[in-house]
């Protein structure tokens, strides 16, 4: 944790740095901020569970993942969105906009916005499950409403949505990098986003 709040200082310093503006740095103060939400998700599993901990475990994945995943789907969007554009110079390198970045992805974000708010309504309770034929053992798991059922899965379905957005727009990329042999990012970073997108899915799909 201690180390990604320092990635974060360091991009949010170098923000308004040329290479780092033309790049879009919302897509590292993003990705930054979904990994810390990711990592501090651990200690909620990790803790006893009480009704805050019982929301937090699955609002704190899903906004953390989205913010990851949904950062690459919508550079690769509006960089194709860019490349598509006829009155675009074949030689020019893509210069991508923060505001849209951040934009796009906190419209994303209100899918989970909304289904935190249906676990404040409807909250889980924290419960004793004693284990069958080893009745002196027993832990605590979250009891979740019908609608908090529904939350989460509307959650994680999302997650994959954004995930195969994600696959399928990198794809989509690389068929028209293949088509016009240019590089569109600067540092070709589009290798390293098509990668990222990769492990990703591997991740998710383990």
């Amino acid at each position: 944790i201690f180390f990604v709040i320092v990635l974060t200082t360091v991009t949010w310093i170098l923000r308004d740095t040329p290479i780092w503006d033309k790049h879009g740095s919302a897509h590292s103060l993003l990705i930054c901020g979904g990994t810390f939400f990711l990592l501090v998700d651990f200690f909620v599993w990790v803790e006893k569970p009480t009704v805050a901990h019982c929301i937090l475990r699955p609002s704190l994945v899903g906004l953390g993942s989205t913010m990851v995943f949904g950062v690459h789907v919508t550079k690769f969007h509006y960089i194709l969105g860019v490349i598509s554009n006829p009155r675009v110079t074949e030689s020019a390198l893509v210069n991508v906009d923060s505001k849209y970045i951040i934009f796009e992805v906190f419209k994303h974000c209100t899918v989970h916005l909304a289904m935190i708010v249906l676990h404040l309504i409807w909250q889980p309770e924290p419960v004793v499950v004693r284990v069958d034929g080893r009745i002196w053992e027993k832990y605590m798991e979250c009891k979740y409403s019908p609608w908090g059922i529904l939350a989460n899965y509307t959650m994680f379905f999302h997650i994959c949505l954004i995930l195969v957005s994600s696959i399928d727009c990198a794809i989509r990329l690389k068929l028209w990098k293949k088509y016009e042999f240019r590089h569109y990012l600067y540092l070709k970073e589009e290798l390293f986003m098509e990668l990222n997108v990769v492990l990703n899915a591997a991740v998710v799909g383990l």
